[in-house]
């Protein structure tokens, strides 16, 4: 733009009229802009969780019912919080499931270490696997060594929200992640070993 040398991203998409491709469009956005939202973000989360918002989380004794459904659901998570596997949780917009994430970390024997939210409908899909696994300097053009959410949040909760809304190749890479407790860093040769509890949602 106006001679200005920019690094960019481009998510490219074909246009369809029946089965034959018409033609295609394309989204760039610069790559800097990318970058400074990943950092706000990254340092937001880690400013949010520094052991002093512990006291904002809900806990498991918040969640009172009489309801026999519910009362099952808290039996389930109650046995479910010290397990390793993953968690999924099912519901309704605004039916309280990162309220029933938080109780699950609040018994689990991860209480005092991270707890990170991550609503995966709110992220550029060009920004999420930056966030989630991190990137190394070297890896594209304007990249930086900067950890991702996994990294940061190792021995504690990560919840992704709106799991249904992550693109399907970022979630084949979130369940080799998850199978292995491992992370690679965007551009990065080695994996790294994490503990994570994964607690995932959706309402469809």
């Amino acid at each position: 733009q106006l001679g200005k040398l920019i690094n960019s991203v481009h998510n490219v998409f074909p246009l369809f009229s029946g089965e034959k491709i018409k033609g295609c469009i394309c989204f760039i956005r610069n790559y800097g802009e990318i970058s400074a939202q990943y950092s706000k973000a990254a340092s937001n989360l880690k400013r949010a969780d520094n052991g002093n918002n512990i006291k904002n989380r809900h806990t498991f004794a918040e969640i009172v019912t009489q309801d026999p459904a519910m009362r099952e659901g808290l039996e389930i998570i109650s046995r479910s919080a010290n397990s390793p596997s993953p968690i999924m949780i099912y519901g309704e917009t605004g039916c309280g499931k990162e309220m029933f994430a938080q109780a699950v970390h609040d018994i689990s024997s991860r209480r005092q270490k991270t707890f990170m939210a991550i609503n995966c409908a709110a992220i550029p899909e060009s920004l999420l696997e930056g966030m989630l696994f991190g990137t190394v300097k070297g890896a594209f053009t304007g990249a930086m060594d900067k950890p991702g959410i996994m990294e940061m949040a190792d021995g504690g909760t990560i919840f992704l929200e709106a799991i249904n809304s992550m693109p399907l190749g970022l979630q084949s890479k979130m369940l080799r992640a998850i199978q292995d407790q491992k992370v690679r860093r965007i551009g990065a040769a080695k994996e790294k070993g994490v503990s994570l509890k994964i607690i995932s949602a959706t309402n469809t």
